[in-house]
């Protein structure tokens, strides 16, 4: 095999067919966006690696620079994810913030090893909508009706983002003046404490 440590046990094919399964999911609903199968298909093969062995491999081949950065941080970042994800269920805001940070393959990735309906259902309607929902406002337009730029900025675009996706305002106008009342409800919130 291409590496003394790794062995094809039944676990490892049926978290292989579990991932081709997602991968043909993916590939079927979006055939003109670029899955790196390659690094899609390492995941679940070196997912039993130690860390040392895993590091060797990612000496020993000539990866691109992308694929070994992945590799190398797909364990913390998956493992992150799963604690952020399962303490963030009701908090749409929080999943969206979440699902956008996360690399699109290890979003994959771990729908491919994930066994709760509820989180695969989550993780589905982001790849398939959610990630390609857009605001027609963004902090400019903020600054435009007076706001200060601060780092609330992002929350409220989130917020207002959510708001979009539930159906709740669809103009940019709407957009804009939802964004502004979650300002102004943050920082009300922020002047209590």
């Amino acid at each position: 095999f291409f590496w003394h440590s790794l062995s094809i046990t039944p676990k490892v094919k049926e978290n292989l067919y579990k991932a081709q399964q997602v991968c043909h999911f993916f590939e079927g609903n979006f055939p003109e966006e670029n899955l790196d199968r390659a690094t899609f298909f390492l995941l679940p093969l070196i997912d039993k690696l130690s860390a040392q062995d895993l590091q060797e491999l990612i000496k020993y081949y000539p990866f691109q620079k992308k694929t070994k950065e992945i590799l190398s941080t797909y364990r913390d970042t998956l493992w992150d994810f799963k604690k952020r994800l399962m303490t963030s269920k009701v908090n749409k805001v929080k999943i969206l913030e979440l699902f956008s940070s996360t690399p699109l393959i290890l979003l994959l990735y771990y729908l491919s090893r994930c066994d709760k309906d509820d989180e695969k259902n989550l993780i589905r309607d982001y790849i398939l909508k959610d990630r390609f929902l857009t605001l027609e406002i963004d902090g400019e337009d903020l600054k435009k009706a007076g706001l200060k730029p601060d780092r609330c900025f992002k929350d409220i675009l989130l917020k207002t983002k959510v708001a979009k996706m539930e159906g709740l305002i669809k103009n940019r106008e709407d957009q804009l003046e939802y964004a502004l009342k979650v300002a102004k409800s943050l920082r009300e919130k922020n002047e209590k404490k």
